[in-house]
Order: C-alpha cells, then structure tokens, then sequence
C-alpha cells in the first residue's frame, strides 16, 4: 500500500507543489541468509515485484546477473518495463584473474545471453530486437570495473523512482541462497530526493549500452562448450 501510494504521490507531484507531511520518506532495513532459512529481503524484493504497475519502470543493476528462478519469474510476470544493467566482459571484476578464476566474466557472459534469451523468447519482433519490455545493458568503459548493485522503481506517470534499495545484494542465486546480505529499502515522495535517486541510475548507465540476444551470437561473445557446462555445473555458486 506504501508503494502504490508513494506511486500515486510522484505522479501528483508533477503537477503541484507538494506540501511537506510529517514523512516523506520510509527507510526499511532487511537482511539475507538463505543458507539458515533467513530471507526477508528476497520477500521483499518478491513484494515489490508483485505490486508493479503497468505503465511503470523497474531497473535492476547487478555486476553478478545469475537469477534464481524465483526473481527471474517475477521479472518475466511484472508489467513494468524492465532495464537490467550489468558488467561487460571487459568491467567485470574477475577480468584479468589468474587460473581458472580467469574463466568468471565468460561464464557470466553467458548466463547473460541465456537471461535475455529467457525473457525475450515470447518477443514476436524477432532475435535482433529488444525485448518489449526487457532491455539487457552493459556498463563497458576502458580501465574501469563496474560492482554496481541496486533496485529503482518509478510509478506510472513519473519522472523519477519512488523506491530504491540500497545493500551489498546481487540478486543472484549466490546473494539469495548462500551469502550474507544487507539492504535498505528507501520508499520516498520527496522531490528533491527522488532526483538524486534518477541521477544516481543516470550515472550508472552514462557508460553503458544496450545488448540484443544478436550480439550474443557474435564470434568474440559466443560461448565454448566448455562455458555452458562450468556455467551450469556451477550456478549454485555464481
């Protein structure tokens, strides 16, 4: 009920000077622990998901894009249009790893594609459009690694997010399942906040560009066999 109606807010907002309430803005911490049966924040997350409005926007980042079943239903059900913004090859933070650590970013590189494929495969435009509502971005700016990680939503009608959630979660089946995690949810209608929030995913996304499954299928992008069997044998710990 606070989403929609910070929602609801946000739209108004646009068109008259809000009047400033006793709070304007709702903080909420949750924790991880899968392992132990603690999962608060992948319920919320599963909330936030569920209450999504057509005509809305939900942006996703994540260096570490291995969705559980779970999340990846939930993105394929929302109505809202989705963007998910992740590392490229070259951003990821195993590149450049010695060993067999070396193979990390072409794993991901792969359970990537297979994302996108995943919810694009009911798009009848065909495999070298987007999806119509899924856009896969990658953040790919020389010397730089990308270890960005969060959640923006905007209502229907809105400029700006209304939600955001700020933590050390990657959403992938790692952060749900096995790892410690922390985060806070932010549900704000303050004006002035909700633009730093667009202005913190405008940065993100300053040195990204959009993927199409096409680009997958590219020489230098194309998976070995060998990536789709470590990819698979070893997703529980991706």
């Amino acid at each position: 009920e606070l989403l929609r109606a910070a929602g609801e807010e946000s739209a108004r907002a646009r068109h008259r000077q809000v009047t400033p309430s006793l709070a304007d803005t709702w903080l909420f911490p949750t924790v991880q622990m899968g392992s132990v049966g603690l999962r608060q924040d992948e319920e919320c997350v599963a909330k936030v998901l569920a209450h999504t409005a057509p005509g809305s926007h939900l942006r996703v980042a994540s260096a570490y894009f291995n969705l559980p079943t779970s999340l990846e239903h939930a993105i394929a059900e929302t109505p809202a249009q989705v963007d998910l913004l992740t590392a490229s090859s070259r951003a990821h933070g195993w590149q450049g790893a010695s060993g067999a650590a070396r193979l990390i970013p072409a794993l991901y590189n792969y359970l990537g594609g297979r994302l996108l494929r995943r919810l694009s495969k009911n798009n009848s435009q065909g495999s070298n459009a987007r999806a119509s509502r899924v856009s896969l971005l990658e953040y790919d700016r020389e010397g730089w690694q990308f270890h960005a990680k969060g959640l923006w939503y905007t209502a229907p009608c809105a400029t700006h997010p209304c939600l955001t959630a700020i933590g050390s979660s990657n959403y992938g089946y790692r952060s749900v399942n096995r790892d410690f995690e922390a985060q806070l949810m932010v549900l704000t209608t303050n004006a002035t906040l909700q633009k730093e929030i667009r202005s913190e995913w405008q940065g993100l996304t300053s040195e990204a560009a959009n993927v199409l499954i096409s680009d997958f299928k590219r020489p230098e992008r194309r998976s070995t066999l060998r990536e789709v069997f470590l990819a698979k044998l070893l997703h529980q710990w991706l």
